[in-house]
């Protein structure tokens, strides 16, 4: 990193530390002096973050003037009698200035020791601490340590407190493995990318405090960027949420986003919940669509049939239709041919019966005439004689002789009107048999 850019934050630093003495001067003015908790709210809006627990400073023993530590130091705070039996060893605020061996005590007799906390001291080395092979948790919180480098051979150590010291570069942490809680708040580390790459490489890490530091002040979204490198259940004290993977998702697209495992558990149940409801949904969709499916099967069949029925049905229908149209056409030809000769006969009838009329009419009618003067002959006949002696004609007679007359006129009239009858009647016959 640059000068330039250590400078920049040395002045940052400067200016944060002027504004919290001018805080603590504005208070003490007023004989107000602020509560633990305040002073802490005011902190956390100065930083711009909430609910970020911050390691406090102990209070430092000043009465103790111990730098290194010493075997009666280390038996009196573990409670035991020998140094190869103590496995918890806590010199929290003992005023120790560095970790390592001395002319009173070999740390390497520590070796059963699994838990150290150095946290609110001044130390400044910790070579100590590379002997400690079984060490599974180690707290150097508020120290000045800026060289981690003797943490390389703790292959164990799966807790890591370095709150509130001066650390540049945590390339030692590499090796690490089995390292799954690290905190490096409130540090000095500029490059968040080679930071992130490094932490990248520790299978086990899930949970990271690195606020405060200036690759995290200075980079946008810092937090985001961290779950999209990072495979964390907790970030900064706080468990990873399906709010931060939505939007670390919507940040970085189609990039791969490690989802913690609460998160997983939660997204799994209700995807089986939703796959199990949506496959149930499928499946009563399925069964519905092959009932369908055979119903329409069955109907198309149905059709089928009655189309094919329908089509014998029709032609053998047509065909007979056909038929029967044929025969009426040919009774109709016959019976127009009969009409027709029917028609000429009649003609031929009614012209010789009239004629016959004709002829029966003008003979009536001369015998008529006839009749008439035989009538007046014998009107006159019946008229008395008395000069000519002739013998009168008698009322029997003259009754005789026009009876005999009437009868043959009647009897005439009488073939006349059946023969007109006939007539009508053959008419009507030949109207019928036209239709």
């Amino acid at each position: 990193m640059s000068m330039k850019f250590f400078c920049y934050y040395e002045r940052c630093g400067r200016a944060f530390q002027k504004e919290q003495d001018l805080k603590t001067h504005m208070s003490r003015r007023h004989n107000k002096p602020k509560t633990l908790s305040e002073e802490q709210k005011d902190q956390d809006k100065l930083e711009g973050k909430i609910n970020i627990k911050k390691p406090q400073k102990a209070p430092i023993d000043e009465t103790c003037d111990i730098q290194k530590p010493t075997v009666e130091l280390i038996l009196e705070s573990s409670g035991q009698d020998a140094l190869e039996d103590v496995t918890e060893l806590i010199l929290k605020g003992k005023g120790l200035k560095e970790f390592i061996s001395n002319d009173d005590v070999d740390l390497e007799d520590l070796s059963e020791l699994e838990f150290l906390s150095l946290s609110h001291n001044s130390i400044t080395k910790i070579d100590g601490v590379a002997d400690l092979l079984h060490l599974k948790e180690l707290n150097l919180n508020n120290n000045l340590i800026s060289d981690i480098s003797a943490l390389e051979s703790l292959a164990q150590l799966s807790r890591l407190f370095l709150a509130n010291n001066q650390v540049k570069i945590i390339l030692s942490l590499k090796p690490l493995k089995q390292l799954s809680e690290l905190s490096v708040y409130n540090n000095k580390l500029y490059d968040l990318d080679s930071s992130l790459k490094i932490l990248a490489e520790l299978p086990k890490l899930k949970s990271l405090e690195i606020e405060r530091n200036p690759c995290t002040l200075q980079t946008k979204n810092s937090r985001y960027k961290i779950l999209h490198k990072l495979r964390l259940d907790s970030l900064e004290g706080e468990p990873i949420t399906d709010v931060d993977i939505q939007i670390c998702v919507k940040m970085f697209g189609e990039r791969q986003v490690y989802v913690p495992k609460n998160v997983v558990g939660r997204l799994r149940a209700n995807a089986e919940i939703q796959g199990n409801a949506e496959r149930e949904l499928l499946v009563q969709e399925i069964e519905e669509l092959k009932e369908q499916l055979s119903e329409i099967t069955e109907e198309r069949d149905r059709l089928k049939e009655e189309k094919e029925k329908a089509s014998k049905e029709s032609a053998e229908y047509l065909k007979d239709e056909n038929s029967r149209l044929r025969k009426e056409v040919a009774g109709m030809f016959v019976l127009l041919d009969e009409v027709n000769d029917l028609r000429s006969r009649l003609r031929e009838g009614v012209g010789a019966y009239s004629s016959e009329i004709y002829e029966e009419n003008q003979r009536l009618r001369v015998r008529l005439s006839e009749l008439e003067k035989t009538q007046e002959e014998s009107k006159a006949f019946r008229r008395p004689y008395t000069s000519a002696g002739m013998r009168p004609v008698t009322a029997s007679v003259q009754e005789a002789g026009t009876d005999e007359i009437y009868d043959y006129v009647e009897r005439k009239n009488r073939i006349l009107i059946n023969m007109d009858s006939k007539v009508q009647n053959f008419k009507q016959d030949v109207k019928k048999s036209a239709r």
